[in-house]
């Protein structure tokens, strides 16, 4: 359970804390909200994409306990066919909250872009 459970969040911790303080460093002094905006931005980033390139199998067992669960793995895996099967679902439900909704058009244009670009 070590390797699953606190070896990944430590690991992706210290590596965001890392990139933190050299991002702080290059750009100097900031006014409090932008500091507490791009540290958080940065830090978020680069902790999800050390455990996504780093341990697979812990962010996939991660995806696998959040709402949604169904179309994150098939939409981080490139397969649209099936992520926008369940983007269609959730946008024609009429029970679907307006919130949820503009987080599945997010979803929705970020895969468009990718798949373009």
């Amino acid at each position: 359970w070590y390797d699953r459970a606190v070896y990944p969040p430590v690991v992706a911790t210290l590596i965001a804390a890392t990139i933190v303080i050299i991002l702080q460093a290059a750009f100097g002094p900031m006014a409090a909200l932008w500091q507490i905006g791009a540290t958080t931005a940065a830090f978020s980033c680069v902790a999800v994409i050390t455990c996504r390139i780093g341990f697979p199998s812990t962010f996939s067992a991660l995806l696998r306990m959040v709402p949604g669960q169904q179309m994150v793995p098939g939409w981080l895996a490139g397969d649209a066919t099936g992520a926008k099967r369940w983007f269609d679902l959730i946008m024609t439900d009429a029970q679907t909250p307006a919130a949820t909704r503009s987080r599945v058009e997010m979803l929705m244009a970020v895969g468009t872009g990718a798949s373009s670009g």
